[in-house]
């Protein structure tokens, strides 16, 4: 199907909404896993999801990781290192079930 001009307008506006930065009363203590290929153009080749980390850490988030994973683009999973990709996304949620 074709995704319209007011399609993109609304997914957005959306997203403007779900954004966690912007609530009053966010969750401080909700784990954030932040990944992305340095060859991803989409994140700037790295660029935005260090700044979306430090935003989060800025905004007192106390568990925000962040793993770039080099020679790799925007669909992780889909990419070279898929499979360590995902062993290091259960590694990561091993370690936050622990602390429980």
């Amino acid at each position: 199907f074709d995704f319209t001009a007011n399609g993109y307008h609304f997914l957005l506006e959306a997203m403007e909404r779900m954004d966690p930065l912007k609530k009053e009363e966010a969750n401080l203590a909700i784990p954030l896993f932040i990944v992305s290929g340095e060859e991803d153009p989409v994140g700037e080749f790295g660029k935005c999801p260090k700044i979306t980390y430090q935003k989060y850490i800025q905004k007192g988030y106390t568990d925000v990781s962040l793993k770039l994973y080099p020679n790799n683009r925007h669909e992780l999973l889909h990419d070279r290192d898929k499979e360590q990709v995902l062993e290091d996304l259960y590694q990561w949620m091993i370690e936050r079930r622990e602390e429980e």
